[in-house]
């Protein structure tokens, strides 16, 4: 889409990714004494079987079930850019259908967004009157979920918690100065996404 203003989308992974996507997990349930040592100790001792011998009515058979595991990969997709066009009567037009997605086996979520201005541009707060701002200013406002982003490029974007193999979609918006010179997908801002495990306390 062509527009006044491109928001380009920087993906930040804070969390581990050196396993492979959805890795197989093995679960063995094996006998006390499977892995060696002599009968009767019970930390490995096997008997004929190849397993624990229980010789007495009521005795227990203690049986360690033992994972095996692979580091889960973190694998999510943000977008490739937030666009924003913007008419020559001042309409603003933005993306109805962008979002996060998670392929990874498990939820994460997003830790916090910021916003930078690139390229001269620099961020105003979102309850500027920009009918009054000077003609060809590079100053823009956003907003992330009916949420403003401050002029130090903070906001609360409600985004949240995205579980393993499913997605979140979020709106956003933006007021840019009038322009005397057309521009066409120009970057104005870099959108930071963290993105952590949502992981157990």
């Amino acid at each position: 889409m062509n527009s006044d203003g491109d928001v380009n989308v920087t993906f930040e992974n804070n969390g581990p990714s050196e396993a492979a996507f959805k890795p197989a997990m093995s679960l063995r349930a094996t006998l006390l004494g499977e892995e060696g040592g002599g009968s009767g100790d019970p930390d490995g001792g096997q008997t004929g079987g190849g397993g624990q011998t229980v010789s007495e009515s009521g005795s227990n058979g203690i049986v360690p079930v033992k994972l095996t595991q692979a580091a889960t990969r973190m694998d999510v997709t943000v977008p490739m850019s937030l666009p924003v066009t913007m008419d020559a009567a001042g309409n603003i037009t933005v993306s109805n259908n962008v979002g996060i997605y998670n392929d990874s086996f498990g939820p994460v979520e997003i830790v916090s967004t910021t916003l930078t201005g690139a390229n001269g541009w620099s961020l105003v707060t979102y309850g500027t009157d920009f009918a009054k701002l000077h003609v060809g200013a590079k100053q823009f406002a956003f907003s992330i979920n009916g949420n403003a982003v401050s002029a130090a490029g903070a906001v609360n974007d409600g985004i949240g918690v995205i579980y393993g193999g499913a997605s979140k979609g979020f709106t956003y918006d933006a007021k840019v100065a009038a322009q005397n010179i057309a521009v066409d997908e120009l970057k104005i801002a870099d959108a930071v996404f963290v993105v952590g495990w949502y992981a157990a306390a």
